[in-house]
């Protein structure tokens, strides 16, 4: 995560606890979830939400998890859905990371 001027960019956000463990190995809608969790907590801790957020990009080892990563995306958006781009790539850094989710969010004073 960095923070430009008035921006905050998380990137990397993959399916790992606040331990640090990886959840749902294998399974993509808790991958999806735990992601979408992550960005919220940090996001928080930064001072700003979910509403925040102008871009998510995401990056699938298959285009089979897509359906879990819209359902995940859904339920933390249940108004407005940010605009975003999802890439299928061959694999990620962690063969057991199914996913990552990128997002841009408004950096609002605390």
């Amino acid at each position: 995560m960095s923070t430009g001027a008035g921006i905050h960019f998380l990137s990397g956000q993959v399916a790992l606890d606040a331990n640090g463990d990886i959840v749902g190995e294998g399974d993509p809608v808790v991958q999806a979830e735990q992601a979408f969790a992550n960005i919220e907590s940090t996001l928080a801790g930064l001072g700003s939400s979910m509403a925040d957020i102008l871009h998510l990009r995401c990056f699938l080892t298959s285009a089979d998890y897509y359906p879990a990563y819209a359902a995940a995306k859904a339920k933390h958006f249940p108004g407005a859905v940010p605009p975003g781009t999802v890439v299928i790539v061959t694999g990620l850094l962690d063969a057991r990371f199914l996913l990552e989710v990128e997002a841009t969010a408004v950096a609002r004073e605390k």
